[in-house]
C-alpha cells in the first residue's frame, strides 16, 4: 500500500509537471537533490516500522515520552534470540525502533530545512521546504500525542494521515528539486 501510494504520487507529479519547465535553477538545488532523496528513504522505513508499531499494538505498551517507562530504552530491546527477530515481532523493540527512527527523522528533517535555508532557492523551493519541515513536526507531535494518550482511534488515523502527507510532501520536494534544470 505504501509503495503503491508513494509511485502514485510520483506518476501524478510527472503528469503534471511535463507541460511545465521548472525555472529557478541555482547551483545549490543540486546540493538538496541527494539529502531528499535519504530523507524520503527514512521517513518511508520509519513509515513501514510504524506499521509493525500498529500491527503488534506497541504502542500500548509504553505510554510516556521521552522515557519508556522509566529509562531511555526499555528493558527487553533487542531480547529475543537471534536478535533480529526482537526488530519485527517483539513489541518493546519496534516501539522503540519507531520512536528512533521517528525522531531522527524529524531532526534530520529540521536540520535539512536550517541547512538549506542558507542557499540561494527560488521561492517555490523554500516553500515546499517549508511543508516538510511543517508535515514532519506535526508528524511528530500527533505521534507522541496518540502515544500519550494510550492510541485512540481518531489519533491514531490522524497519525497514518499525517504519514501520508509528509510522504506527499518529501515526493514532491523531491521531485521538484530532481526535475529542476537549468533553462
Amino acid at each position: 500500500m505504501l509503495l503503491s501510494t508513494a509511485i502514485y504520487i510520483w506518476v501524478a507529479l510527472g503528469l503534471l509537471a511535463e507541460d511545465r519547465p521548472a525555472t529557478g535553477y541555482t547551483m545549490d538545488i543540486d546540493k538538496l537533490t541527494g539529502k531528499s532523496l535519504m530523507l524520503l528513504v527514512l521517513v518511508i522505513i520509519t513509515m513501514v516500522s510504524g506499521g509493525f508499531v500498529a500491527g503488534l499494538k506497541a504502542g500500548l505498551i509504553y505510554n510516556t515520552f521521552l522515557l519508556m517507562g522509566d529509562t531511555l530504552i526499555a528493558p527487553g530491546v533487542y531480547f529475543l534470540s537471534p536478535w533480529y527477530l526482537s526488530a519485527l515481532e517483539d513489541a518493546v523493540t519496534v516501539q522503540f525502533n519507531h520512536r528512533l527512527l521517528a525522531l531522527t527523522s524529524v531532526f534530520l528533517i529540521v536540520g535539512f530545512y536550517f541547512y538549506s535555508h542558507k542557499l540561494d532557492l527560488p521561492s517555490q523551493t523554500k516553500n515546499l521546504l517549508i511543508l516538510v519541515l511543517f508535515a514532519g513536526i506535526v508528524q511528530v507531535g500527533l505521534g507522541i500525542s496518540t502515544l500519550l494518550l494510550r492510541v485512540p482511534v481518531v489519533l491514531g488515523a490522524s497519525h497514518q494521515a499525517g504519514a501520508l502527507i509528509l510522504l506527499s510532501s518529501l515526493l514532491l520536494l523531491h521531485h521538484h528539486l530532481k526535475n529542476t534544470k537549468p533553462v
